[in-house]
């Protein structure tokens, strides 16, 4: 008799429409659904990927809080976003600052958006890129990072440091992402910038994304 009710409620509850918990997500799915549902959710919340935001904000709302919101951002600073999507690659080139922060780069490639991160902490700069997607969907890329001189526009000199792999999902942890992508010490930034590391401004080096 007892089993059969709790049966019985078991049934009505898988069976019921659940709503999904994010905030401003009005889908109602069966209880079986909704675990699935939230990981892909627009709406579900996720960390800013500029290196120094803690902010939280919806996956769909990323890109206007990058514009608008992030002060680590240079979007916010340019009010633009890039689209490169005509283009096989493109280069950005750096003053060298030890302990600096440089701001997050976001730029358009066919349809997606992509972030690209520079950090440096305890002798080290670490290069990646992120991407606005989950991980399969960040397994349909590559992302080719070539860190050289700054006049060395061809990338043919002595040195050259690249790194090739798929690039990060956005929601992966940050400590993580510190960790992947191209790493090089703050000896190797003396000899592309051709300058002695210190507090002060440097010479330049560029790094090419493809």
């Amino acid at each position: 008799m007892f089993e059969g009710k709790s049966l019985l409620a078991v049934t009505v509850l898988e069976n019921i429409e659940h709503k999904c918990r994010n905030q401003e997500c009005d889908q109602l799915l069966p209880l079986a659904e909704i675990g699935a549902h939230r990981k892909v959710c627009t709406y579900r919340l996720i960390k800013c990927p500029a290196t120094l935001c803690e902010d939280k904000v919806s996956f769909c709302s990323l890109i206007d809080h990058l514009m608008t919101d992030c002060s680590h951002s240079c979007a916010k600073e340019e009010k633009k976003i890039d689209d490169l999507t005509s283009m096989e690659g493109f280069f950005i080139s750096y003053n060298v600052f030890e302990g600096e922060e440089y701001k997050t780069e976001t730029f358009l490639w066919n349809g997606n958006y992509f972030f690209f991160n520079t950090i440096t902490a305890n002798g080290y700069w670490t290069f990646h890129v992120e991407m606005l997607g989950d991980e399969e969907e960040c397994s349909k890329y590559r992302a080719q990072l070539v860190l050289h001189k700054n006049e060395d526009i061809q990338a043919d000199d002595d040195y050259v440091y690249r790194f090739t792999g798929q690039p990060c999902p956005v929601e992966e942890e940050k400590d993580s992402k510190k960790k992947t992508g191209l790493i090089v010490s703050n000896k190797i930034m003396t000899k592309l910038s051709g300058q002695i590391i210190k507090d002060e401004k440097l010479g330049l080096f560029k790094i090419s994304i493809a």
